[in-house]
Formats: structure tokens, sequence, C-alpha cells
């Protein structure tokens, strides 16, 4: 459940509130002493919302830059595990994860030409997030760097 704002000036705005989608198999007790964010939703919202963004660029005209913000708000002591969630043992790499040191991530990005390529935003958004988080790239899931695209499992 979220909002989605578009303004006739082309701005558009996605937001929600972190709730079970982000904290997937997490117990109320658990979210409250150490809220885990799921890397599905991390990666998989952005992706849907910049593919409508481009359906928008696309429908309407919209040219180049482009000012785009990925922001989390309140997240102070979350953590990120790092590496593919579908991995065994996934939920239990959890305990050697260090939480998040500030209250707000904010990531900006301008995208200044050509089409709009809603995997590579993601992709830059989401390094910059799992780099907040003390990772490198390659621990990213899902990324296949090769072709350029997230595949992510049905």
């Amino acid at each position: 459940m979220g909002s989605l704002e578009l303004l006739t000036n082309g701005h558009l705005t996605y937001s929600s509130l972190l709730g079970e989608s982000f904290y997937w198999k997490q117990s109320p007790e658990e979210i409250a002493r150490q809220p885990r964010l799921w890397p599905f939703a991390v990666i998989e919202y952005p992706l849907s919302f910049f593919k409508l963004f481009r359906a928008v660029v696309d429908l309407s005209g919209l040219q180049p830059p482009f000012h785009i913000r990925l922001e989390y708000h309140n997240i102070q002591g979350h953590i990120l595990p790092p590496g593919v969630p579908t991995q065994f043992g996934f939920l239990g790499i959890h305990r050697q994860t260090p939480p998040y040191p500030n209250s707000n991530l904010v990531i900006p990005l301008v995208v200044e030409g050509g089409a709009i390529q809603p995997e590579a935003i993601t992709y830059a958004l989401v390094r910059d997030v799992y780099a907040a988080f003390g990772y490198g790239p390659e621990l990213i899931p899902f990324w296949n760097a090769a072709q350029g695209r997230f595949e992510l499992p049905p």
C-alpha cells in the first residue's frame, strides 16, 4: 500500500510506509528488536517504479534531465543482509550484519540524457543503498552485470 502522485509538470512520486513486504517473515517482536529489510522489496519496488516512470516519460514526451531521489526514513538500526535471499543460510547472515547508523538514507541521482533505463537507474540506486549498509556491489542480489539487468525469481 502506498501513494502514487503524478503532477502535470512530470513530477512522479511514490511513497509507502515500511511494512510487511519490507519485513518479510519477521514477527512484530523481531521487527521491534532488529528490523531486517528484505532485498526483494529494496530492489523490486524501485525497478517497478522506474518501469512505470519510463512509460510516463514515453507517453508524455518528457525530456531529461530527470532528478531522482530514493529515500528511506526512520531506518536507524535496520539491517540489510547481503547476498541472495534464496541461498541457504541467508536468514542466518543477519546476525553478522551491521545495523544502519543514521536515521534517514537519501540517495539523489540525475539522469542526464537518452532513454530512461529502469534497470540501470535501479542498479545505481540500489548500489548506493548497499554501500550505505557497508557492502560492495558484488553483494547485490539478482544483478546480472553481463546483461545489465536484474534477474528476479518469479
